[in-house]
């Protein structure tokens, strides 16, 4: 049967119903919300908003609750016999639309929410008599509040208010059954008992607003889409593995929306509502309200480490929103001085399969001054400037690598050798690791994340060929490399308009690695030698320095050529324009093997030895020279150095987190067992790296106060120090300096230890 609808809104598409019955998002049999789980994001949906058309075959949804953002209705959800009993028991009748859900005796009833019908909340005693009709001493002070109950008015009843979803007739259930319209009425005004019994419960409590949430419409946008996707793919759930844990999980993932992105309380709970609850097992249901908010509170006011996700600037999120190209260094004035942005026309920009609004944003009428007088008094003693006087004895931050000691992250990078030689391959090897978060030339570390290589010279079906030959051997489902994108020839690079479309594409799906190929081929109607070849190479930087403080900050390569005398070919300015160099020389070019060696020529960290490369129909791999007395020039495995194999040890744990045996961290760092054990006891003899019953991690002053309070929230009678020093992974003396500080406290004071009390998050 066709989908429908009684309402006129927008109907949400659904993610497919496979076979088993498994949805169709990555989750698959696993998922909680088979056959109901929304395809879109659809919480800011509201009505007059363009959604995308369900994929064949799969169903709709409604949105429930008060005009704009819902569809003016109520859906009581009866499910099986018993709660259709409840509600004939109550004085509920069925004349009103109704469709079945495809189980059992499962209805749902569809009424008209109270603000329809001018209902408010009210200081009287009651509804008056006949709500269609109208309504006596009920009619109040503002918008009546549907809140979604769960078996709160009887057993097996579930009630679809405000910010709810439904699924629609017409669309498939995970049974093989179908939602199907039984009494095709119009929708009704809510029974009286109903509605009486709605308004007798507690009013939602107010959302509590903290100093510091953000509240700039379309930053809220950014950090919601940034939080969703976290939630959807990499939040810790709560399950059978985490036994005991779930509490200590849900407090890191409401901190990591409450306090890292500084979303508002009511914003943390709807996308974790939506996002993460039905990922766990069990669902936290009605307990997930009291404690998304009490943990929010705790986050927003207690939390003193350092916020893992820094902060999305507004002029970072500005930039993104631009559609007429400009001067990219005028648009970052504009938007760092407080300035309106040049461009005519703007556009929210969203992520996902995405709703995109057709409003634009108007310029304002009268353009504001450069600088806010009440700002410029405050930055009146450096004139505007941000300069940092003094704290230069203070550790600066250490190095982060996109690839194992060889490429820098957040920098522009060239790449450059002789025509013919295996650079392409070399790239898009390159490409195809950091996309999968594989090792690179069989030992070196990536940082996974989304890639996109934007081909000058060759076209798709070379690329495609060249993958099919590096990923030979691998299964399908890895070798796909869904990460990857490919763009061929997007545009020209020495213009701004490129740079900021690029800046709306990160801003809706943000992408770790850029890799161009080649610089002369974008660039080919530029004099090579004229120093303004090197715009391109200026704006990459420009483009990388406005997102460096994003979540997943960009690095961009460009690949290049060399010359007659086997430099850099074109002006030198290309070399001062980049944070790093490579050449790739040519050693050997016969039938049956390329030969090649990767030298770094410019950096600002310790140059790495030569890397000798070999592709053959096999595919790309490195080998070791014969050294004098050797016979034969057989690929032999290099000897990593102890700060090599230290480095690689901490770039793992920096990109999986936490690794849980010393057995799949010697997989990772793919050194010899002995060698990975010796450096790791000395990791974790120096507080670099903490061991845990969860297994090894990246260690620090924080993480270290994190896990005593994590420890002390979960169990909080340990009979000593030393228990709880264990159980948190750190010295019996660190816990003693926690309660020196005032950080944890004894429960009770003098005689036995009866356990501990957190007095205040962090240190």
């Amino acid at each position: 049967m066709p989908l429908v609808s009684p309402v006129v809104f927008p109907l949400l598409p659904i993610i497919q119903t496979l076979d088993g019955p498994a949805c169709a998002c990555a989750r698959g049999t696993q998922c909680s919300r088979i056959g109901k789980h929304a395809a879109v994001l659809w919480g800011d949906l509201k009505e007059g908003d363009e959604v995308p058309r369900p994929e064949p075959g799969a169903g709709v949804g409604i949105k429930t609750g008060a005009r704009p953002y819902g569809s003016g209705i109520v859906v009581v959800d009866l499910d099986g016999t018993a709660a259709c009993e409840a509600w004939e028991a109550a004085g509920g009748d069925y004349e009103t639309y109704t469709v079945g859900t495809g189980r059992e005796e499962g209805l749902q009833l569809y009424f008209r929410h109270p603000a329809e019908d001018g209902v408010g909340v009210g200081s009287g005693d009651g509804v008056g008599a006949g709500v269609g009709a109208g309504v006596g001493a009920g009619v109040g002070v503002g918008p009546m509040v549907v809140k979604n109950t769960v078996g709160e008015f009887a057993p097996h009843i579930d009630i679809r208010g405000d910010r709810g979803i439904v699924v629609a007739a017409g669309s498939p259930h995970k049974n093989g059954s179908t939602y199907e319209v039984l009494y095709d009425l119009p929708v009704a005004s809510l029974p009286v008992f109903l509605l009486e019994w709605l308004k007798a419960r507690p009013a939602p409590a107010p959302a509590q607003s903290y100093e510091g949430d953000v509240t700039d419409p379309n930053e809220l946008t950014y950090r919601r889409q940034a939080y969703a996707e976290y939630l959807r793919t990499s939040a810790p759930v709560r399950g059978p593995a985490n036994r005991g844990r779930g509490d200590a999980l849900l407090f890191t993932v409401v901190q990591k929306g409450a306090y890292d992105m500084a979303l508002p309380t009511e914003d943390v709970l709807e996308l974790i509502a939506e996002h993460y609850d039905p990922r766990c097992s069990p669902m936290w249901g009605d307990e997930l309200e009291e404690r998304v908010h009490h943990k929010a509170h705790s986050a927003k006011t207690a939390s003193t480490r350092p916020r893992e996700v820094p902060l999305l600037a507004t002029e970072d999120a500005a930039l993104t929103r631009l559609i007429k190209p400009f001067d990219l260094e005028k648009a970052l004035t504009a938007t760092r001085d407080g300035s309106a942005p040049p461009g005519p026309a703007q556009v929210q920009v969203q992520d996902g399969p995405i709703l995109l609004g057709s409003s634009t944003t108007p310029p304002p009428a009268k353009p504001p001054p450069l600088v806010d007088p009440t700002i410029a008094a405050a930055i009146a003693d450096d004139c505007g400037f941000k300069i940092k006087w003094g704290g230069w004895a203070a550790t600066p931050p250490p190095v982060i690598y996109l690839v194992d000691r060889l490429f820098v992250q957040n920098k522009v990078v060239m790449l450059y050798a002789d025509p013919g030689s295996i650079k392409t391959w070399l790239s898009i090897d390159l490409a195809f690791a950091v996309a999968t978060g594989a090792h690179w030339l069989g030992d070196k570390a990536t940082k996974k994340g989304r890639v996109l290589y934007a081909d000058y010279e060759d076209g798709e079906y070379e690329f495609h060929r060249r993958v099919k030959l590096l990923t030979q051997g691998m299964d399908d489902s890895v070798a796909d490399g869904p990460d990857l994108g490919y763009l061929y020839a997007p545009g020209r690079l020495d213009k701004e308009e490129f740079w900021l479309h690029l800046g709306q594409l990160y801003a809706k799906k943000p992408f770790r690695f850029l890799i161009v190929d080649t610089l002369r081929a974008a660039n080919n109607d530029v004099d090579e030698n004229d120093v303004n070849a090197a715009k391109m190479l200026d704006l990459a930087g420009k483009f990388t320095e406005v997102f460096k403080a994003s979540p997943i900050p960009p690095t961009v390569l460009f690949v290049h050529h060399a010359n007659k005398q086997g430099t850099i070919r074109g002006t030198s300015a290309f070399k001062g324009a980049v944070d790093s160099v490579f050449k790739l020389e040519t050693e050997e070019d016969t039938d049956k093997r390329h030969r090649a060696i990767l030298t770094c020529e410019k950096s600002g960290q310790k140059k790495v030895p030569p890397i000798y490369l070999e592709l053959t129909d096999s595919g790309l791999r490195t080998y070791e020279p014969p050294q004098d007395g050797d016979e034969g020039d057989g690929p032999r495995e290099r000897v990593l150095t102890d700060e090599e194999i230290r480095a690689k040890i901490m770039l793992v744990l920096e990109g999986q987190g936490i690794v849980g045996s010393k057995r799949k961290l010697r997989d990772l760092v793919k050194a010899s067992a002995q060698r990975v054990d010796t450096e790791l006891a000395e990791l974790v003899a120096l507080g670099e790296v903490a061991k845990t019953k969860d297994g090894f991690s990246v260690d620090s002053p924080s993480r270290r106060t994190a896990r005593v309070v994590a420890s002390v929230r979960r169990f909080d009678y340990w009979a000593s120090e030393a228990e709880l020093a264990k159980d948190a992974g750190v010295t019996t003396e660190f816990v003693y300096e926690l309660k020196r500080r005032g950080v944890v406290a004894d429960r009770a004071s003098g005689g036995d230890v009866l356990g501990f009390i957190v007095l205040k998050e962090g240190g």
